[in-house]
């Protein structure tokens, strides 16, 4: 097996589902490759020509994107064909349709970049606040208007999330309003359902 063929190899293994009780397929990294080359091939190269030659083949050393493996595949399948039946009646005006979604930040210092004395470290003091330092933002993409809305809360809850609903039937306070968002455990609570229900709000999960 050619070089560039081990690596295309071992990237598809690593996205195929995992075996239960086996351990992950270990990556390639350059300290390896070289090895590889050694055995397979008899030559000795260094780990400086093992990337060039990777680069003529067009291959690059990247950060792995995690691929979930919960989702059913048929499920999001069905999903998608719900959603064009969902896009296609908002954009008919025959409801309102809002993507919901929450983000969770730390209130920590932002290190970001700048410039520095070359050869000693650039430091940027920090509180080291405890994880609980964060503040909740319930970002509403409302698909009809093409407009956002961006609500910071506390946390992330039950409670606020129903507020988060009463404010958005504010906003619409009229006709059929759809709502497509995931499974956190505050979407899926009971009280949140109910209040969902009275405010004539159709909640559309999405596939697990």
């Amino acid at each position: 097996m050619a070089l560039g063929e081990a690596i295309r190899a071992a990237q598809q293994t690593a996205a195929a589902p995992p075996i239960a009780g086996a351990d992950p397929p270990p990556r390639w990294t350059l300290k390896r490759l070289v090895s590889f080359v050694q055995d397979r091939f008899a030559r000795l190269l260094c780990r400086e020509s093992i990337r060039a030659a990777l680069h003529r083949r067009e291959l690059s050393w990247k950060k792995a994107r995690k691929l979930l493996g919960r989702a059913d595949p048929a499920r999001r399948a069905g999903f998608i064909e719900d959603l064009r039946t969902l896009l296609d009646a908002a954009q008919r005006d025959r409801h309102h349709l809002v993507y919901l979604d929450e983000a969770h930040i730390h209130q920590d210092v932002d290190p970001g970049y700048g410039w520095g004395v070359r050869g000693t470290p650039f430091h940027v003091a920090s509180s080291s606040p405890g994880l609980s330092a964060k503040v909740s933002f319930y970002g509403l993409y409302l698909y009809n208007e093409g407009q956002v809305r961006i609500w910071p809360y506390p946390r992330a809850s039950g409670e606020h999330t129903i507020d988060v609903l009463r404010r958005l039937r504010q906003t619409i306070p009229a006709g059929k309003l759809v709502v497509i968002w995931d499974g956190a455990p505050y979407h899926r609570a009971g009280a949140v359902r109910n209040a969902a229900a009275r405010l004539n709000i159709t909640i559309v999960p999405l596939p697990g």
